[in-house]
């Protein structure tokens, strides 16, 4: 579905600018000048307040975080979470062009050199970043765009153009690069993070390629920083002199005279990034090539009822895309989740994160979900068990949380992309490991087998013989809220039924992917499993909706507070079906969860009264898990409205002041009764409530300030995740018990690799055989399968 860009819809209403079709692309023109627009500031705490607002574009290598400043952070995670250029919050980033005219006025695509009187647009693309100044009858359009693949530099055009009637114009144009590296390391506060970073400097090349080499001061320098980079940037025109500024960390400049008459256009051609010996033969059409690619690669498609997340599906499809980064360290490719948990606090966490983000990739490329997926479960150590987080190193560890949950996450994740492919040979080929484990490896097949025992054996049964807590499920500080108990017995002995609910949902495909694997005792086992969970489910409830979890003594939590995790496994495993309580559950949310919520339903209600992070923020995943649940058991209706709730469209007109959320946003904004940054994200620890007798590590203190969504609310892989996966959900696209792939109606959806007309028909690639169900009946075979 595509809607005219003249529409309101797609237009939205931002008082920062307003969507429009360029190239064949959406994009945001934002119009507004930062330094003189009230509304461009706004709080990143614990960080100091900031009228820079950006955004970030990527491919599978490396991403750019983009600004209404007209400038760029280079981001990396080949070894390490690292900025090879620092974008900093006040002065932005580095990547401009700049204008010197034969009088010596200088001005440029930087805010602080944007022509006298005149406020260029700056062009937020999927993959593509613009930035358009004039001054004098003289225009620039300086054009940067991410390559296809996983080549780690980004490709700039720059366009210059004389109105006609001007007199003949000669100018100097500098290409500008400061590099400023910046480590994201793990519970290092951002001081210490500076000190990291005067610990490089650059061995610097000049030529048609500037080659700056990082040069490490301590021998002992390394772990949060990877091996030395090689920075550089290339230029493709004759006769630009190539030249640095000798500083510890240098800006790289190539500099050309132009001459050009009225009514002519020149362009120029650039690229910069880590060294890589790819040789651009014709960059004149290399900008429009890539272009081509990118269109045809991003899926499209919508739902006549959902114009918002109908419009926003090529962007969210994009910006997935632009958080996969290839891994040096474990193998393949990741997708962090990002936002303030990769950015700022420096970890890629937790592994039921970017497993989910792997399940959506299946169904717009397999391959690349393969891939992902493998590198996930590579987190984990031999016996099955999952880590909670990678830290900025890559180094995998539980981080304090000791998660009961994890293990379903990667085994749904396999079978998305079984049902999707039909590729079995996969679980047949190895499975490594993370290298710090020093473990053989074993098959696909038998990771998730391992993992399928670890949930099984250790996690195991814990009160009422519903699976244990341990100290976290999805919730990470589920115990600090979920009632007056023993923390510690509560972890030994306490029971989720969140963990309850995932389980009864994912084990049945689990079941017919290892019928198909020919282990048909771990299928018996496994539906085995989801039967039983199911049964307890549909008996954990209070009439009205489901527990969230049961205490040692066998007292349920959850009796007084709704808890939407758990209700939306409940409906989507069948248990609230079997207990006659789905229309219940979802009156209740929409009475007291969702009541007064611009955004979605709130996590859990009542609540501390707080309305932020897991006491009482919107969650873009279990939002979009409960809209499953319901359109899959006929509330198709309930399903379309929550899920235009989670637009940027819909977020931009619940809060039109406010930038974090017009592009991208976080994992859960604040409900509306936040007395702190309604519309915003969660804040650190707040220190002033610290116990001075309470005997808490001061180090521990100062790092958990830092700890906050809001240092970074935007770039979250979930807020361009979950509409995607609520489109396809809404459609009716599932997999059932036989690990199969099914299909409804009233969407379409088309990748390259497949597509879902709204009649319930369409067709599917694949070089394996597949079985997909259709309202049109069962189909299976290879090759291209229609249905």
């Amino acid at each position: 579905m595509q809607l005219s860009p003249s529409s309101k819809e797609f237009k939205g209403n931002s008082v920062f600018g307003e969507w429009i079709m360029k190239d064949g692309l959406p994009m945001f023109n934002y119009k507004v000048n930062p330094l003189t627009t009230p509304e461009c500031e706004w709080s990143p705490l614990p960080h100091p307040n900031t009228r820079r607002n950006f955004h970030y574009i990527g491919n599978k290598a490396v991403s750019f975080l983009v600004d209404n400043f007209g400038t760029s952070g280079m981001w990396d995670e080949l070894e390490c979470s690292r900025w090879l250029t620092q974008a900093d919050l006040q002065e932005g980033g580095t990547g401009i062009t700049v204008i010197e005219e034969a009088d010596g006025t200088t001005w440029g695509t930087h805010v602080n050199k944007f022509p006298e009187g005149m406020t260029p647009e700056r062009h937020f693309g999927p993959t593509s970043f613009g930035v358009y100044p004039s001054f004098n009858g003289l225009n620039v359009e300086r054009d940067m765009i991410m390559p296809e693949g996983d080549y780690p530099w980004a490709f700039i055009r720059v366009r210059v153009s004389l109105d006609e009637g001007q007199a003949v114009r000669t100018f100097k144009l500098s290409e500008e690069w400061r590099l400023k590296p910046l480590y994201a390391a793990l519970l290092v506060i951002p001081e210490e993070r500076e000190e990291l970073s005067e610990e490089v400097h650059y061995d610097v090349t000049l030529g048609n390629q500037i080659i700056a080499q990082e040069v490490f001061e301590d021998d002992d320098f390394g772990g949060e920083t990877g091996t030395p980079a090689k920075m550089m940037i290339e230029s493709y025109n004759d006769d630009f002199e190539a030249a640095t500024n000798g500083e510890q960390h240098p800006t790289l400049t190539f500099t050309g005279e132009v001459t050009i008459e009225a009514g002519q256009v020149k362009e120029f051609y650039f690229r910069f990034g880590r060294y890589d010996d790819t040789n651009i033969e014709a960059p004149e059409s290399f900008y429009e090539e890539t272009l081509e690619a990118t269109i045809t690669r991003l899926p499209t498609g919508g739902c006549d009822d959902l114009p918002y997340t109908s419009a926003e599906l090529v962007w969210n499809a994009a910006a997935i895309y632009g958080m996969v980064f290839k891994d040096d360290v474990i193998g393949d490719f990741t997708i962090n989740q990002g936002s303030a948990y990769g950015f700022d606090i420096g970890c890629n966490a937790a592994p039921r994160d970017p497993l989910q983000y792997a399940s959506a990739m299946a169904y717009m490329e397999p391959k690349l979900s393969l891939e992902c997926l493998r590198n996930t479960l590579g987190w984990g150590s031999e016996d099955g068990d999952m880590p909670f987080t990678l830290s900025s190193d890559k180094e995998a560890s539980l981080f304090a949380f000791r998660p009961s949950d994890q293990n379903l996450w990667s085994i749904w994740a396999a079978c998305d992309y079984a049902a999707m492919t039909g590729d079995l040979k996969a679980f047949g080929e190895q499975q490594y490991y993370h290298p710090m484990h020093e473990q053989e490896s074993v098959t696909l097949k038998e990771n998730l087998i391992r993992q399928f025992r670890f949930f099984v054996d250790v996690v195991g049964r814990g009160a009422l013989n519903y699976p244990r807590i341990l100290n976290a499920d999805w919730a990470d500080d589920v115990l600090d809220f979920a009632g007056d108990y023993n923390k510690e017995d509560m972890i030994e002995g306490g029971s989720s039924i969140f963990n309850s609910a995932l389980g009864a949902y994912v084990l049945p495909m689990f079941a017919g992917l290892m019928e198909k694997l020919g282990e048909s005792e771990v299928a018996k086992e496994a539906r085995e499993q989801a039967a039983d969970l199911r049964a307890l489910t549909a008996k954990a409830h209070n009439g009205t909706y489901f527990w969230r979890a049961i205490c040692p003594d066998g007292t349920p939590v959850g009796d007084d507070i709704c808890w939407i995790e758990v209700q939306a496994f409940a409906i989507l495993c069948g248990a609230a079906e079997d207990a006659g309580l789905v229309d219940s559950v979802l009156k209740y949310v929409d009475d007291f969860n969702a009541k007064d919520s611009p955004l979605g339903a709130r996590t859990m209600y009542p609540h501390t009264g707080k309305g932020r992070a897991s006491q009482g923020g919107v969650w873009y995943t279990i939002n979009e898990k409960l809209i499953s649940g319901a359109a899959k058991f006929g509330r198709k209706d309930w399903a379309i409205r929550n899920l235009e709730m989670m637009s940027l469209h819909n977020k931009t007109t619940a809060y039109p002041d406010r930038f974090n959320g017009v592009l991208s946003g976080p994992d859960a904004w604040n409900a509306p009764e936040s007395e702190l940054n309604k519309g915003e994200s969660w804040e650190g620890w707040d220190t002033s409530t610290v116990d001075p007798d309470a005997n808490v590590d001061e180090a521990i203190i100062q790092v958990a300030t830092y700890m906050s969504m809001q240092a970074f609310p935007v770039c979250n892989t979930h807020a361009h995740t979950n509409p995607i996966l609520g489109l396809l959900h809404i459609g009716g696209v599932q997999v059932d018990e036989n690990c199969d792939l099914v299909v409804g109606t009233g969407i379409e959806f088309e990748a390259p690799h497949w597509k879902l007309n709204k009649d319930g028909s369409g067709w599917i690639i694949t070089d394996q055989e597949i079985t997909v169900t259709s309202p049109h009946g069962k189909f299976t075979g290879t090759g291209k399968v229609e249905f």
